[in-house]
């Protein structure tokens, strides 16, 4: 997992050009004036979600895991909470969906805020839980670059 303000990105670049590709994407003025709904950047190897909802108490959350793609996500606007815990730590509460790509998970995690122009990179191993109200919910947007494991 990695977590990080938008105009350090370039520090992580190196890690896969899938990678590489989503943060010079979201940092793009096309990113920036997208209707939420998903996009395709390069078919089902890498694609974006452009979410925009309000953010929801922490009973309401799920933790969940995704092991086809790596998801960059990165807050427009608005805070939430994200967590996030290695994924030998918590226990499956509904096997992996393989068309969906995710299991759903049980246990505890860590949680930090996501607001306004800072991003997280979450690994297959890390089980992550999304949207979640810092006091009240609040409006946020958000995309999600899925860039896939197996992407060239």
């Amino acid at each position: 997992m990695i977590f990080d303000k938008m105009s350090r990105a370039a520090s992580y670049y190196g890690l896969n050009p899938g990678i590489t590709k989503a943060l010079e994407f979201l940092q793009s003025e096309e990113a920036a004036v997208l209707k939420p709904g998903k996009y395709t950047l390069e078919g089902e190897q890498m694609f974006v979600l452009v979410q925009e909802y309000d953010s929801r108490p922490l009973d309401a959350g799920v933790w969940e895991a995704h092991l086809r793609y790596i998801d960059v996500q990165y807050v427009t606007s608005g805070t939430e909470l994200m967590g996030v815990s290695p994924i030998d730590r918590m226990e499956v509460s509904q096997a992996y969906d393989e068309k969906l790509d995710y299991a759903l998970y049980n246990g505890n995690g860590s949680f930090f805020e996501l607001s306004e122009g800072f991003f997280t990179i979450l690994a297959p191993q890390d089980v992550h839980m999304a949207c979640i109200s810092v006091q009240d919910s609040l409006p946020v947007r958000k995309l999600v670059v899925k860039v896939a494991l197996d992407w060239q």
